[in-house]
Parts: structure tokens; sequence; C-alpha cells
């Protein structure tokens, strides 16, 4: 077993460092990159089966839940297609007894998922404190407002679906789900985190949240009446949570556009509608016609020589805004690492 520990620990450094490499260069995961290892990491699991035959229904379940989990949050636009296949791999390269965890823990890779969108959060957050460090120092104008709450009918509706769906979740939690996640802070946070950025990133328009919202409160009513479940435990530490948590959204989706001169822009890169819009009535041909502002609508290098062509005609400018992306295969590759390190060399 310990032979096979090793193997997947280099067989984890290896595609990361790869997927890591090409993410931050390219923009995106290569699925030559990822196919191989998918294909080793199901060796792997039906190795981990064959030296202990008992794990084998936890070890299926673990891998489908992971890879449900993957096609849900590039459903719902959390993260890019290249990310859901290189998590699922990442989850087939680790075997199942390395996760060290209780019986009745039946997904233990949510808990590498948990280092992984807490590595990518608190990068978010520090780059945009970064950026902002820097717009003090360059003396350019920061508004108040992107600190403060927003007040407004569409936040506060948001918030309302926000705080709906957390509490919920943790009602359930609580009350039906497992003790490992209902007693564990920290993950309960992070949980709660995700739901929250799930219901900013998905519900855009008013009617959809008020939907989404009214859904909520007739699922709270059914349980409370049949399954004897409060109605609502409003805790600070929910209304906290979620509070703090839009702020820091808020905040940091100020940084979320960059202006840079169309020389300089990339295979990769993501186009902002604002550029979009003044290249629809332009006759450049093999110009972008749609983007979603989403890392499905990535560049490719013959819409980056259009736009570059695009510069010296009718409609042309000079600088182009694109969104801020941000590569998520060194988060699943430190989520993992960091992982290890809590569980087997902390014994956390």
């Amino acid at each position: 077993m310990r032979i096979l520990f090793l193997i997947s620990i280099i067989l984890i450094l290896a595609l990361g460092a790869l997927t890591s490499y090409s993410d931050i260069k390219y923009k995106k995961a290569f699925n030559r990159q990822i196919m191989a290892f998918l294909l080793i990491g199901i060796c792997v699991q039906v190795c981990s089966v064959i030296l202990d035959a008992s794990i084998w229904c936890s070890a299926i379940l673990n891998c489908v839940l992971a890879i449900v989990i993957s096609i849900l949050f590039y459903a719902l636009r959390i993260w890019a297609a290249g990310d859901s296949k290189l998590f699922i791999t990442m989850i087939l390269l680790i075997p199942y007894p390395l996760y060290m965890v209780e019986k009745s823990v039946f997904f233990p890779a949510f808990f590498v998922l948990e280092f992984v969108f807490t590595l990518a959060v608190a990068y978010i957050l520090i780059e945009s404190i970064v950026l902002l460090c820097i717009d003090c120092k360059e003396k350019k104008p920061v508004q108040l407002k992107a600190f403060l709450p927003d007040f407004s009918k569409e936040s506060i509706v948001s918030w309302v679906a926000a705080f709906l769906l957390v509490d919920t979740c943790d009602a359930l939690l609580f009350s039906y789900g497992n003790k490992v996640l209902a007693e564990n802070t920290y993950l309960l946070v992070v949980v709660n985190i995700l739901l929250v950025i799930t219901v900013l990133s998905t519900l855009s328009k008013m009617i959809t949240k008020n939907w989404f919202s009214c859904a909520l409160v007739a699922i709270r009513i059914a349980l409370s009446l049949w399954l004897g479940i409060a109605f609502s435990r409003i805790t600070i530490w929910t209304i906290v949570v979620v509070t703090i948590t839009m702020i820091m959204r808020k905040f940091t989706s100020q940084y979320n556009y960059r202006t840079i001169p169309v020389s300089k822009l990339e295979v990769g890169n993501v186009l902002a509608k604002s550029s979009l819009i003044f290249m629809i009535p332009s006759a450049v041909k093999g110009l972008p016609k749609f983007t979603d502002e989403t890392t499905r609508c990535r560049l490719n290098e013959e819409e980056v020589n259009a736009v570059k062509r695009w510069e010296n005609s009718k409609y042309g400018k000079s600088t182009v805004t694109i969104v801020r992306t941000v590569p998520f295969a060194p988060f699943i590759l430190g989520g993992t690492l960091l992982y290890f390190v809590f569980r087997i060399f902390l014994g956390a």
C-alpha cells in the first residue's frame, strides 16, 4: 500500500505541474494531459480495492460524488470544463485508504474540495487588496461604496435568497447530516460560502431570485410541518457569513475587468460584453460573436487575430476590456497537497 501511496503522490505532482503550467501560460488545461492520468487514476482505484476489498463501495461512492459535484460546478459556471476534469482525475489518483477518515464520512473527497476553494478565495481576496493598494499608490479614485453593503432592492433580494439557501441546507445538515461536517465549523463555513457564491453567480434576474426564494420558503414550511425541522434557525452566525461573503464578493468584483491594448490580447482571454458591442457592426471576419464573460467564451487564435485586424478598421479601438480570470489548476494542486499535509503529516 505504501508503494501505491508514493506512486499516487508522484502522479498528482506531475499532473498538477503540467496543468498548472498550461493553465497559467495558455489559460486552459489540455485534455491530452488529463486523459492519460485519468486512465491511470482508474487503475489506482482498482488497485486500492484489490488490496482492500472492503472499501469498494465507499471508493465508488466517493468517485461518483466527485464526478457529480465537478459537473455541477461546471454547469453553475463556478469553474471551467478543464478544471472539472482535472479535479475528477485528482480524486481518482488518490487511493481511498489515503483519506484516513471515519467510515461515516461517505464523501471524503469533499475535504480536498474544501482546501481547493479556500486557496482560491484567499488568492482572489489578496489579489484584490494588492490591486487596491496599487490604485491608492497611483492616486486613482477609490470609492468607499466598494467596501460597504449595497442596500438596493436587488442586493436585498439576493441576500434573502442566499440566506434562505444557507439556512435550509444547514437545517438539513444538522438534522440528518454527517456529524463530521456538521461539527466542523471551518468546513461548515466553506460550504456556506460556496452556497452564497453559487446563488450570486447563477441567479442574475430579479424574477429568478424571487421564485427561488419562494421555493425555499415553501420547502422550509414543508420541512417544518412534516419533519419537525424548525422553519428558520436565524442564527447570528449564518447572517454574518452570508453578509461578509456578499461584501467580499462585491469588493473583489470591482477588479473583474482589465483594459489592455489590443496588441497584448492573448489566446484564452475572455472578452467583456462592453468591448464586444463595438465589434458587432464591423465587417472584419472571424470576430467573436458572443460572450457570457465566463471561461466558456475564451478567445481562440483566429478570434485574437481578427480583433487585432479590427483595431485598424472603421469601428476599431486601440484597447479592449477583458474579464479577470484566475487559473484554477494551481489551486486544485495546492488544495490536494494541503489536504495531504493536514491529514497525513499533521494527523489533523
